[in-house]
């Protein structure tokens, strides 16, 4: 049993608060139709008063020990046992609970033996002054809500606070708040774990956040178990029906603030065991895949930042990958900039089919900055990583992290020799000579000097210098002296935006079969 000081206070808080209610549906005109209604029996006011007066012990135990559930009843011990993350849940939810519970109790007093269905859920709602329509009455009285728990290494029969089987009588978590203040929080983490099928063909629940989050619930169940999250009009935003029950199905959702249904259900006739866990915690705003990355654009040297959430939660399977890309127009030197929360682990890489740059915050650092000089593409960024570590919890927290990337194209300088214009014959005959004309330019911003040479190949893939190239002829076009715009000295120079055309006969060989391309390619270094 697990009783501190502070769930004392907080019971005796909560006890107070059900008194006050208890007394005030005593004193309800329709009492007897209500009570009549959840018992199938009637006392006076006065002799619920003398019952409820006396109420059996509470014990509070973890929420494993309690399979998920958040209260139960025992006739056999004579105890209502609460769960633990009940007590750190909103007062409303721990005195509804609290009421059933009573419910199950003022029943075990009033008729000796459990009746049918779930008195204790129709009790909180007649008490709580909640509507039950027709179909929602009927399914509680037909549900079955006993079960067995282990309670400190012994078999109890008990009677559980469990999900209704109409969005009206869903077991309700409550409204849930979560800090998206940096240092983040660890996520808040809910269990629970019952029976579905057969007459119990419907279990929901209910919960409420009070901003936008990210929301994972995870279950395991028998095939064509499915889980449904709905808004709070019951309309459909998400389904996962289950196929194997070894294995976990997820729904993943950041919801805005609101209140929100999930509905277990299957067609399955024999009941069957199931464990849902539902997590709340930082949205997650950027996709996971590589194939439809946020696009961040063309960068430049206006910085462009973006800010999310990682996590890495284990204990379900759920790890967060964030994908990005961005392209650069020309070669760059490109400037990363990262910063995440105190003790976090967060790594940035940035991929051009393979790993181009990496950068690494470790739990000794909050920032780290790198500079890379990339050429012109579209490259991927990938973010992964989690927050500090709990040690009582035994978990990582999620991080918040903020990259800036920005660019600075780089300029080169120096001569670049271009083949602009090229003519030839379309149709050429082995062991004759043809008439070919090309120009070069200078295209580049630095006087091109020294020699050079031209070269002409024939090759059947057009591919430039694999095994299948004829050699033609190679010129060198300084031969050409003063017929071409090159200042004759020691060393030529074709000054920027310059060119000059050659014009030869070429002489084809016999080994020269089929069709082909002629190519020419300026600024060979060697005469060969």
């Amino acid at each position: 049993m697990l009783l501190n000081a502070s769930y004392i206070t907080i019971l005796n808080t909560a006890i107070a608060d059900v008194a006050s209610v208890l007394t005030a549906f005593a004193a309800d005109p329709l009492f007897a139709e209500k009570f009549t209604l959840a018992f199938g029996t009637t006392v006076s006011s006065e002799q619920f008063l003398q019952t409820v007066t006396a109420l059996p012990q509470i014990e509070v135990h973890s929420d494993a020990e309690l399979k998920g559930t958040l209260g139960a009843f025992s006739s056999q011990t004579q105890k209502i046992y609460l769960s633990e993350s009940l007590l750190k849940e909103d007062s409303a939810r721990l005195r509804s609970v609290l009421i059933e519970e009573i419910g199950h109790f003022v029943d075990a007093q009033v008729n000796g033996v459990d009746s049918p269905g779930d008195e204790g859920a129709i009790f909180a709602a007649v008490v709580l002054g909640q509507d039950l329509s027709e179909v929602s009455l009927e399914k509680l009285k037909q549900e079955d809500d006993s079960s067995v728990l282990i309670i400190d290494g012994s078999q109890i029969a008990v009677e559980l606070s469990e999900p209704g089987n109409t969005i009206e009588t869903a077991l309700d978590f409550g409204t849930i708040s979560y800090s998206l203040i940096s240092p983040l929080a660890m996520p808040i983490f809910k269990q629970y774990a019952d029976y579905v099928g057969g007459d119990d063909s419907d279990d929901y629940f209910k919960f409420t956040i009070d901003k936008r989050l990210g929301t994972n619930i995870s279950f395991t169940a028998p095939t064509n178990t499915k889980l449904e999250l709905l808004n709070d009009k019951g309309n459909l935003i998400t389904s996962k029906i289950s196929s194997e029950s070894s294995s976990s199905t997820q729904i993943r959702e950041n919801l805005d603030a609101g209140t929100y249904y999930l509905n277990l259900s299957t067609t399955n006739t024999t009941a069957s065991y199931y464990n849902l866990d539902f997590l709340v915690a930082p949205p997650d705003n950027v996709t996971d895949s590589f194939s439809t990355p946020k696009d961040l654009g063309t960068l430049t040297s206006t910085p462009v930042s973006n800010s999310d959430y990682l996590f890495s939660y284990s204990y379900i399977s759920l790890y967060d990958f964030d994908r990005y890309k961005f392209t650069l127009s020309q070669t760059s030197t490109v400037s990363f900039d990262l910063t995440d929360d105190a003790q976090s682990n967060t790594s940035f890489n940035v991929y051009n089919n393979l790993l181009v740059a990496n950068l690494t915050n470790d739990s000794s650092k909050t920032s780290a900055t790198s500079q890379k000089i990339l050429e012109a593409g579209t490259y991927t960024v990938s973010l992964s990583g989690f927050g500090a570590y709990s040690s009582s919890a035994s978990k990582f927290a999620p991080t918040a992290y903020t990259f800036t990337l920005s660019s600075v194209p780089i300029t080169f300088s120096g001569s670049n020799l271009v083949v602009t214009d090229f003519t030839a014959p379309t149709i050429i005959v082995s062991g004759q000579s043809i008439n070919v004309s090309w120009t070069v330019q200078n295209q580049g911003d630095v006087d091109a000097n020294n020699d050079w040479y031209d070269r002409v190949v024939y090759s059947v893939d057009n591919i430039w210098g694999n095994e299948d190239d004829i050699y033609l002829a190679e010129l060198n076009p300084n031969w050409y002296g003063n017929n071409l715009p090159l200042t004759p000295n020691a060393s030529y120079t074709l000054t920027p935006n310059a060119s000059y055309t050659l014009t030869e006969n070429f002489y084809i060989p016999n080994n020269v079969l089929g069709d082909g391309y002629l190519l020419v390619k300026t600024d060979i270094a060697v005469f060969t």
